[in-house]
């Protein structure tokens, strides 16, 4: 039987660098917003021992509902405590944003390489506000 070949998906040149310079941004704007406390065990940490967990992953990293603060013990070790997520994600946003994310996830695409210029110069500028206030 004969395999199946897949097309490589060509990722133009510092695309990846630039995904990451994105998230680094985006995940200390969560992290201080969200003054470190972890979104799921509600405990005080300082901002910069913190990660910035996700529910849903891939295309849904910039999504701020998708987002929070989340200590090590929670995003590490207990793999996102992903239960505990859901129930905070419903306390805060309401009911349905569970099927919200996932509905979401399945019609958002990755985004291209100018979505991510765009995107760095506006959390540039927003980090920039938090860290003046």
């Amino acid at each position: 039987m004969k395999r199946k070949t897949y097309r490589k998906i060509k990722v133009p040149r510092g695309y990846l660098s630039l995904h990451n310079d994105c998230w680094k941004l985006h995940s200390e704007i969560v992290r201080r917003n969200e003054k470190g406390i972890c979104f799921t065990c509600l405990i005080k940490h300082e901002w910069q021992d913190c990660d910035c967990g996700h529910f849903k992953h891939a295309c849904m990293d910039f999504n701020r509902k998708n987002t929070h603060c989340q200590c090590k013990k929670c995003n590490n070790w207990l793999k996102g405590n992903l239960d505990l997520y859901a129930l905070r994600l419903e306390a805060k946003y309401g009911f349905g944003i569970i099927q919200e994310l996932e509905k979401e996830k399945w019609t958002t695409m990755e985004p291209t390489y100018d979505e991510l210029l765009i995107l760095k110069e506006k959390l540039t500028k927003e980090l920039k506000k938090l860290q003046n206030a």
